[in-house]
Formats: C-alpha cells, structure tokens, sequence
C-alpha cells in the first residue's frame, strides 16, 4: 500500500470502519490490514522503516560507471557489457549486478529482433515477379487473380467429396 493509502486506512480506523471492509476497498487481504494496524499502533506512523540489507559492493559511483558504459555500448551484449565494467572498475561485478543494476536505473531488458533472411535467389525471383505485375491494372488483371489469404476457395462443388 502507498502511504496515502495507509493514511486513509488509519483515518478509516479511527472513525470505526471494519477491517474487512478497508481490505475490501484497497483491494488487499483482511490479515494485511491487520498487520498494518497492529504495526502502526507500535510505530503511530505509517512510514516504512529502513531495512537492514547487505550494502551495494560498489555503491553510486560504481552504478554510475555501470549506467555510463551501458549508455556509451547500447547495443553490446551483456556478457561484454560486463567485461568492460569490470576493467574499469576496482572490484569485480557479475552479469547479474550488472543486469540489476542498469533494471534499477531504468534500463530494461533489450530485445533483439529476429528477422527472417531471404536468400538471394528468391530475393532476385521476388523482384522480378513484382517487375513483371508491376503495370497490371485492376481490371485486366488483378481481378481475376483469387488470394488464397482472404477467402476460401471452392472448385467443382458438384463432385462428391473423396473417400
């Protein structure tokens, strides 16, 4: 829950509202909100204490270094991307952090775009096809050419299908 919405919450509280119904209206479970009451009568605040954790190994300014090779190598691979950071940083970083690290900075996951190759002989058959249909015209031509991607096609409907 948002602190805004913990503050509702406290003055629902204190004008009597059940806690079942404050679940219900943040979209959170009844045993959350009870949480939440029970540990803001401990603390009467609604803040989030700080959590103890283990420290960055860097810190900001190795986060820094990491954002600023990224930015300079957009389109390296990660694995590369890691080499770098680590030969000019004083400690060594896994793919992980670095992975982490440019996540929490706002860079997320690249995607590579695969694209179908075409060889070249069909490129060169491809280009002569619409060389050839290149001064068709809708009437004289194209309206006697079915697309098998836009309807069904039915021929000698009269015969009986095969067994």
């Amino acid at each position: 829950m948002t602190t805004e919405q913990k503050e509702i919450a406290v003055r629902m509280i204190n004008d009597g509202q059940s806690q079942r119904k404050i679940a219900k209206l943040f979209g959170v479970s009844q045993s959350g909100i009870s949480k939440f009451v029970k540990r803001f009568k401990e603390r009467e605040s609604v803040e989030n204490i700080t959590r103890s954790g283990r420290p960055l190994k860097g810190g900001k300014r190795s986060d820094r270094q990491i954002v600023r090779v990224a930015r300079t190598n957009r389109r390296t691979p990660l694995a590369e991307l890691t080499c770098i950071v680590n030969q000019t940083l004083p400690h060594k970083v896994s793919s992980r952090t670095v992975m982490r690290r440019l996540k929490f900075h706002g860079y997320t996951k690249r995607k590579v775009k695969k694209t179908l190759t075409i060889n070249t002989t069909n490129r060169k058959r491809r280009i002569s096809w619409c060389r050839q249909k290149l001064h068709w015209t809708l009437n004289n031509h194209w309206k006697s050419v079915i697309f098998s991607d836009e309807t069904q096609v039915k021929i000698n409907t009269n015969r009986p299908p095969d067994k």
